[in-house]
Parts: C-alpha cells; sequence; structure tokens
C-alpha cells in the first residue's frame, strides 16, 4: 500500500542480505534473484525457516508478524536474532510484549519513508555474509518442496502441478489465487518470473473471492489471467461463472478438485482425529460436478486425472482464447508439506525430521 516495491528491490540489492517473503510479496523477487529464500511461517518452506529461526539479525519491513508468520509460541520465533520491525501501525509495534517477544528496534513509519532513509545511508556488509548464503543454498538443496519422487506419482501430485505451471505461465501474467490448500501450494512451491503479478485478499482469505477478482483484472488489464482455486471456494462462486462468459473474458480457472476442504481435513488430522466432518463429501458436502456446471455457463471444459503429459495438457488449455475451466483432480489426501503444527517452533515442521536431524540444522539452540 506504501508503494515502494521498487524501492524495496534497490534496499535488498544495496544490502545483498537473504530475503525472505510474505505471501503478500512472494512476486516480488523472481525466483532467480540471487538474495530470494523463498516464504517462510507455518506454511512457508523448510529451508526459509531454518533461515529465519538461524538469524542473527531480522528486518521486518511493513508485515505484522502475525502467528502464522512467527509460529508458536511467539516468542520462539528468531529467537537469537536482534528484532528491528518497521510498521505505520503502532498497535501493530506493542503487541509483541503481550507474548514476550523482545523487538529490539521498533519503528513507527511508512515503508515508503523507511526504505528512502536507509537507501541513502552508507551501509557495510561483512564479506563473510557469503558463507551464509552457503548454508542456506544446502538447506535448499537437502529440503526441496517437490522432490524428484514426486514425479513418480500416477495422479497430480499438487506440487508438481504447480512447479510445471510456474515454467508455463508467461511473464507478465496475473494469478488470482484462491485460499486453503490452493494458495499454500502455489505459494511453497510457484516459480515467480519478472513482472508476474499476484492476487489474494490476504488477511481475509475469503472462500471465492479470486473469481470476482479475476473478473476486476481481466475488465482493467489485457494480460493473461489465471485463476487457482479449490473446489469448495468455486462452490462459493459458481454465479460469477455467467458474467465471465457473458463478457466473453479470457479467463483461465485451474480448478484443484480433491473433493472437499483439504485444508481443513488436515487440522481434523492434526487435532480432530480425522473425523472429517463438514469437511468431505461423507462428512456431508455435496459432489458437485463442476464440469457440467460450466458447461451450462457456456464455459470451455477439459479435466486433467493424472499427471501423464501433464505440462502438455495445461499448455493446451491456456492457449484457448476463450473463457475456459480445467478441473484437476487432486488425491483427497493430498496435504500441505511442509506445515508448522500450532504449538511448535517455526523450525519443527510436520512431517517432522528426527531430533538428530533437527538439532545438525540449528546454528542456534533447539527447544
Amino acid at each position: 500500500m506504501s508503494q515502494s516495491y521498487e524501492l524495496i528491490k534497490k534496499l535488498v540489492k544495496k544490502l545483498k542480505i537473504p530475503v525472505v517473503l510474505t505471501w503478500a510479496m512472494a512476486h516480488i523477487f523472481p525466483e532467480n534473484e540471487r538474495l530470494r529464500v523463498g516464504t517462510w511461517g507455518t506454511h512457508g518452506t523448510r529451508y526459509g525457516n531454518f533461515a529465519v529461526q538461524n538469524a542473527d539479525l531480522v528486518l521486518s519491513i511493513g508485515s505484522r508478524l502475525d502467528t502464522k508468520a512467527t509460529g508458536s509460541p511467539i516468542n520462539t520465533f528468531a529467537r537469537e536474532a536482534r528484532k528491528v520491525v518497521v510498521d505505520i501501525d503502532n498497535s501493530e509495534l506493542n503487541k509483541f510484549s503481550k507474548f514476550g517477544l523482545k523487538i529490539d528496534l521498533k519503528i513507527n513509519n511508512d515503508c515508503k519513508v523507511f526504505t528512502k532513509a536507509l537507501l541513502k545511508k552508507k551501509i557495510s556488509i561483512n564479506p563473510k555474509i557469503n558463507n551464509w548464503f552457503l548454508i542456506i543454498d544446502k538447506w535448499k538443496k537437502n529440503y526441496p518442496i517437490c522432490p524428484d519422487s514426486y514425479y513418480k506419482s500416477q495422479s497430480v501430485n499438487p506440487y508438481v502441478l504447480v512447479k510445471i505451471l510456474s515454467k508455463i505461465l508467461k511473464k507478465n501474467s496475473i494469478i488470482c489465487l484462491d485460499t486453503g490448500c490452493a494458495i499454500a501450494w502455489t505459494m511453497q512451491a510457484f516459480e515467480f518470473k519478472k513482472n508476474q503479478i499476484l492476487i489474494h485478499d490476504f488477511n481475509n482469505t475469503a472462500m471465492g473471492w479470486s473469481i470476482p477478482a479475476s473478473i476486476a483484472s481481466a475488465i482493467y488489464s489485457k494480460k493473461e489471467i489465471i485463476v487457482i482455486i479449490g473446489d469448495g471456494s468455486l462452490s462459493f462462486m459458481l454465479q460469477e461463472l455467467s458474467l465471465i462468459k457473458k463478457l466473453n473474458l479470457r479467463i483461465k480457472i485451474l480448478l484443484l478438485n480433491n473433493k472437499g476442504h483439504g485444508m481443513i481435513r488436515q487440522t481434523q488430522d492434526q487435532w480432530l482425529k480425522s473425523n472429517y466432518y463438514g469437511s468431505s463429501v461423507s462428512g456431508g458436502l455435496a459432489d458437485i460436478d463442476y464440469i457440467k456446471v460450466a458447461n451450462s455457463f457456456g464455459l470451455r471444459t477439459s479435466r486433467i486425472n493424472n499427471q501423464n503429459r501433464l505440462g502438455f495438457k495445461i499448455k493446451k488449455f491456456l492457449n484457448s482464447k476463450t473463457p475456459s475451466l480445467c478441473e484437476i483432480i487432486i488425491p483427497s489426501n493430498a496435504k500441505v508439506i511442509p506445515q508448522v503444527k500450532f504449538g511448535r517452533p517455526n523450525e519443527d515442521l510436520e512431517p517432522l525430521i528426527s531430533r538428530k536431524e533437527l538439532k545438525n540444522n540449528m546454528i542456534v539452540k533447539t527447544i
């Protein structure tokens, strides 16, 4: 909101230190940017969390550092780092003391004003920072989001899907993301290119929001508009498909159908003995034939059931010049991996690694 994207890019390149990104800013640096580590937090990457949790300095600009970012208990966040937080809202700066998290320097200012001021300062960086990059590179190699084994699956692995999609999408495309597993899988695995734009109702995460957002984007821009949405979320906005067709908007909807609410089911696995009430077809949800529904509105449709020639199928779908929906069948047991369970610090993600392995990856003391 401060309109400081370009200034932030200049600052990062001046500081020459690793950068981790909240979901809202995941597209600001392309994947090939050397300083880009990736996303972090409870639904981030294992290597991103290792980088933050082992840091000796964390500079947070414009992020309110909610519990999705810090993990829990909150005071386990970057616990041996000096922490500098820049925020326009004093309430956000003052909340940390209630949770026992020490912020070494609180700066109540607009991002743009702060960044401009810091860019004017002479800053020297310790040459040993290169060793830190080598450590992070090792974590990225050892803990990839999409390991080779995922590509051997017959059914569509969501991480393989996101990786392939990110390689196919054009540089200037607009990606409208919905909530739940759709955004978590995408934010962990998508490799952004320069000038791609990510749109999501961050901190609100209303189911179905990506559909009207794509309509507004298509009316405003002539760029390629892609929607990534789950079946549960699409059921909230089916009526908008008629408007997409009526206006003949070149919107491509990728429907990730895992027969229910995958993110809720994962929480039910963790805390409620896998009782999928209200999150599955057997637990009360309607089993909607989305292809028939989309056809009834006049959209071009297709369905992908397996990973065979997945890239070719997605390319063919994206090449359509008319409003289109592609239903991709995802296994109902597909999970967000890794993920931090509530009550664990950010470095200790599920599926849990051995305590010895965890300790070997931690520079700071383990909990």
